[in-house]
């Protein structure tokens, strides 16, 4: 199967195959950084308006295979709010932040473990009744 992406070092520009599960470039210990041979096709954003919130409403632009079901406790869809009190502070017309406390973990961490436990083929167990 040929990828839609691939990966390639941020610092020595090797780049490798998506294959296992890659964290940092072999050679040089650098982060590994998602390039993409191309945009998903046009179908793919009118899916968006079928598809719940969450970072993988988003799947076609995110480093998945293609047999790679994704493992999720609803991370993403947080807000992006204003905060006009530290813009004007600091000379500015607009200025926004993305909150990500509304994440499973109250982190923006999330969504990395998400796409982490995704690609190492991990499950997430629904939780009991009890917890």
């Amino acid at each position: 199967m040929s990828e839609r992406w691939s990966l390639e070092c941020s610092e020595c520009g090797a780049v490798r195959g998506v294959e296992g599960l890659p964290g940092v470039c072999p050679a040089c210990g650098a982060p590994l950084l998602v390039r993409h041979a191309a945009l998903p096709p046009p179908e793919a954003r009118s899916l968006l308006r079928e598809r719940r919130g969450g970072m993988w409403r988003w799947r076609e632009w995110l480093p998945l295979r293609d047999a790679e079901q994704p493992v999720t406790l609803r991370e993403g869809g947080t807000p992006i709010l204003p905060v006009p009190q530290v813009a004007r502070r600091h000379g500015l017309a607009r200025l926004v932040v993305k909150e990500e406390g509304g994440n499973p973990t109250g982190s923006f961490k999330a969504r990395g473990l998400s796409a982490a436990v995704t690609r190492a083929g991990g499950r997430v167990m629904a939780p009991r009744e009890e917890d």
